[in-house]
């Protein structure tokens, strides 16, 4: 023991002679040998003894260089002595090893140092003071990333040259010091879970800044040995009550959303998420996309496949299945009171008694447009989000684990089925360029396709009552103007270009030509079947009906495309060819 307090460098060659002994001793003698267990029991107490010397000689040099305060290089002259001296005791405890040493075993060195620190963590955090709050898990999380990034420069610099001399160049000093302070944090979470599950919301904090410790310990300290998360997430009880409380807020939130006045003007601070596509944003779409995004934050980091589609599916699949159930009612409703089947009656009766409603019946077609306009863009709008998310890294990611492991995923769905009906929509993609988000893509596309269709649909409603008396006006003797177009066409073709100014100031260029391509055809339709078979058009009236289309439709046409009598190749080439016979 003299050696040991005096010159331990040289008391521990003979010590770790006597190890080297004792284990081969007793792997060469049968396992219950007295004179084995003799040994190996003088081995373990000359390494108690030497600790404890080595360790008080440790610690002197840690109170000297004013341990547990940051020491921080460029180092004077005054600390670069004391650090020489440090360093002398750090070699001397890490090459004394226990007898039944394991290399998962913290070295001495820094157990020692990490004493100081998890002294101070319990003094904070798990006693009586003010600072040990339940509902402030950021509070010691925050305490634990400060401490790491205070001496993490010193551990670099100081500790780790030392230690990779003794235990060779794959010990990394950083993160045994790491793992080791974890453990205060671990204890921490582990006392407090019993307390959290019955308070939802602290609960909920408590992962999400777990979460982003778990994520800063990876990004900013290349750690990634063992999730603090995990502790929670990976109780059934605790990981349910989250899960739950998380759907519920996420549940109320969006039923604020739908139920507002104002859910589906548009949004004008929308900072250009709307203007890219050429969409007017409405504020329930920002705000569900801006929740759906809240949500994915919220997982994002979860470890654990299972638990992400937990979210995914249950949560995000299910609030889009909403919002497209609520749009989908919203054009039930518009079609079944908008859209009344028109029953002709013979006579000159009132138009109430016909069953026709007219613009006035449900506010005009500009207000009939204007709420089909806003659900169509919101369903745009949404397509636009989904495929944003698809090309993320993170979805991408989940994507390609889910295809890995669909056996599983299949029985994960048909479980939740099972227990929920209200994901009876949720269907595994039958193709592999199909993804959930896909799927919830295309009932939203089938969605806004409708809306086209009842748009056309309401254009074209009006066009045949105004209309009316221009299609009797062929049966009728009338004169014929060569400078202007038939009188009863006025009011029609009015309502025609304050429909189609509407919808081309509120859709996008290419989607309005393409619902405009498709009206035209209705229109064509509706003079095929009106003007055209019922009369039998001589040359004159022909030529009237191609005044009517030069001066009237196709004219406005023109306003929104440049060629619109390429809509409608029946009608040009009737009329064409009258035309021909002329000359």
């Amino acid at each position: 023991m003299q050696h040991v307090e005096n010159e331990p460098e040289k008391s521990i060659l003979p010590y770790q002679q006597l190890v080297k002994f004792a284990q081969l001793f007793k792997s060469h003698s049968q396992a219950d040998s007295a004179l084995a267990q003799e040994i190996h029991r003088h081995a373990t107490t000359l390494y108690s003894d030497m600790t404890t010397v080595l360790s008080n000689n440790f610690k002197t040099c840690l109170n000297e260089l004013g341990w547990p305060t940051p020491i921080r290089p460029p180092y004077g002259l005054e600390v670069r002595a004391k650090l020489d001296k440090f360093e002398k005791q750090v070699r001397n405890l890490a090459a004394l090893r226990c007898p039944d040493f394991k290399s998962a075993d913290t070295p001495l060195p820094i157990a020692i140092m990490l004493d100081a620190l998890s002294l101070r963590f319990r003094f904070h955090f798990e006693s009586s003071k003010p600072t040990n709050r339940l509902d402030k898990p950021e509070w010691y999380l925050s305490h634990v990333k400060t401490t790491i990034s205070s001496h993490l420069p010193f551990l670099v610099t100081t500790v780790q040259p030392v230690l990779s001399d003794i235990l060779g160049k794959d010990f990394s000093a950083k993160d045994c010091f790491i793992r080791e302070l974890l453990k205060n944090v671990s204890r921490k979470l582990k006392h407090s879970v019993p307390k959290l599950r019955g308070r939802p919301q602290w609960l909920s904090h408590t992962i999400h800044e777990t979460l982003d410790f778990d994520k800063t310990l990876q990004e900013e300290y290349a750690y990634g040995n063992s999730s603090m998360a995990s502790i929670l997430l990976d109780e059934p009880e605790t990981y349910q009550a989250w899960f739950t409380a998380e759907k519920k807020f996420a549940q109320t939130r969006y039923d604020e959303i739908a139920v507002d006045s104002q859910a589906y003007e548009p949004l004008e601070d929308d900072d250009g998420r709307g203007s890219n596509i050429g969409v007017k944003p409405t504020r329930i779409a920002i705000k569900l996309i801006n929740l759906l995004k809240s949500i994915t934050d919220t997982y994002k980091s979860v470890p654990r496949l299972d638990q992400k589609l937990d979210f995914f599916l249950e949560i995000q699949l299910g609030l889009l299945n909403q919002f497209l159930g609520r749009l989908t009612s919203a054009l039930d409703s518009f079609e079944a009171m908008n859209l009344i089947r028109t029953v002709p009656v013979p006579g000159n009766l009132p138009e109430a008694v016909t069953g026709v409603m007219t613009s006035a019946d449900y506010g005009g077609p500009i207000s009939a447009l204007k709420r089909l306009s806003r659900w169509w863009a919101s369903a745009r709008l949404v397509c636009r989000a989904l495929d944003e998310c698809a090309d993320d890294d993170f979805f991408l990611d989940m994507q390609y684990q889910v295809r890995n492991d669909m056996g599983s995923i299949e029985t994960l769905i048909a479980s939740k089925k099972e227990q929920d009906p209200n994901l009876a929509f949720v269907h595994i993609p039958e193709t592999p360029d199909k993804t959930f988000l896909s799927l919830s893509k295309d009932a939203f596309e089938q969605l806004n396709q409708r809306a086209e269709d009842v748009m056309i649909r309401v254009i074209m409603k009006e066009w045949a009552t105004d209309a009316r008396m221009y299609a009797r006006s062929w049966q009728m003797d009338t004169e014929d103007s060569d400078e202007e177009i038939s009188s009863e066409l006025y009011q029609p073709l009015q309502g025609l270009r304050m429909c189609c100014t509407y919808l081309s100031a509120n859709i996008p260029q290419a989607d309005f030509v393409s619902i405009y391509r498709r009206l035209s055809g209705e229109i064509e339709e509706w003079h095929m079947r009106n003007v055209v078979a019922p009369n039998r058009l001589e040359a004159a009236e022909l030529r009237r009906l191609a005044k009517d289309l030069n001066l009237g439709l196709w004219k406005i046409g023109r306003i929104w495309v440049s060629k619109p009598e390429n809509y409608m190749r029946k009608l040009r080439a009737a009329t064409a060819t009258d035309e021909a016979c002329d000359s």
